[in-house]
């Protein structure tokens, strides 16, 4: 089955996320079957499909599948829709692979995964699929659970490897094995590899806001630029031991086993069918 091609960024209007949603006929969280697309690619930005190493230019209107990783080059950046509306805004230097996707009412009640290794990603999570996107980001030092967020993650290493969670609006939880933290909107913490989540703190940066367009460009002949570090996880393998593990399994881990009471994620909607008519303006299906 091909899929559509689509145009328009996420803020153009609803019709290209549920085409694309057509296109992928709701295949769930597993197979190489497309789950987003390139809203716009600017300097240098590079999609590895299904993480086998072999980089290709990203342009705008790419389709993206579970199993990618995508990476923005120094002075680039990368605006991705995918089929649940949630957007994702990568700053320079920044690498990210779609570990999980679910699509169809199971988005609002399985976890999906985006895994993060380097850089600066801004989240907002979408509910194209009748509620919020059941989502979490994995750092290299903790996982991020959110629904019905915008947030962003990022690599804050300076002398020790830590990376920063900030809230710009909703609720997140930011767990490792050994604590949680919930920072309010506009606060941020930060997540160790060796001790729990900081206390929140104010929001020193605006918000990451990427241009809409393409002025994507690749080189000709690409390698790997040797002076860039890689990090854990990226490339070079995972180096911590909560790489992989789901917000759910650290929170029950922790000594209380329980969730931040002051996170207000809302109830967890039932589960819905799928209305008859749907996708009745799909001509491909």
């Amino acid at each position: 089955m091909r899929a559509r091609r689509i145009r328009g960024s996420r803020r153009s209007g609803g019709v290209a996320v549920w085409a694309l949603a057509c296109a992928i006929g709701l295949a769930g969280a597993t197979g190489a079957e497309p789950v987003g697309f390139v809203a716009a690619a600017h300097g240098d930005v590079r999609v590895d499909p299904g993480a086998r190493g072999s980089w290709k230019a990203a342009t705008q209107d790419m389709q993206v599948e579970i199993g990618d990783r995508v990476r923005t080059e120094l002075d680039a950046s990368a605006k991705i829709v995918l089929s649940d509306d949630t957007l994702l805004q990568l700053d320079e230097d920044t690498t990210i692979t779609i570990e999980s996707f679910h699509v169809g009412s199971a988005a609002t009640r399985e976890t999906s995964i985006l895994r993060q290794t380097r850089g600066r990603l801004r989240t907002t999570v979408g509910e194209a699929f009748g509620g919020s996107t059941k989502l979490e980001v994995h750092t290299p030092t903790a996982a991020v659970g959110v629904k019905g967020t915008d947030f962003e993650t990022a690599d804050a290493t300076e002398t020790e490897p830590r990376w920063s969670a900030c809230l710009i609006s909703g609720g997140i939880q930011v767990a490792n094995s050994f604590g949680a933290a919930s920072p309010p909107p506009g606060s941020c913490v930060y997540a160790w590899s060796d001790r729990a989540p900081g206390d929140p703190f104010p929001n020193p940066n605006a918000p990451l806001n990427v241009p809409d367009g393409d002025t994507g460009y690749a080189k000709d002949d690409f390698e790997e630029d040797p002076s860039r570090q890689v990090g854990a996880g990226d490339d070079g393998g995972p180096e911590y031991p909560d790489n992989g593990r789901n917000l759910e399994d650290l929170l029950t881990d922790l000594p209380t086993g329980e969730p931040d009471p002051d996170l207000e994620l809302g109830p967890e909607p039932e589960p819905e069918d799928e209305p008859d008519d749907l996708y009745d303006d799909c001509q491909e299906c």
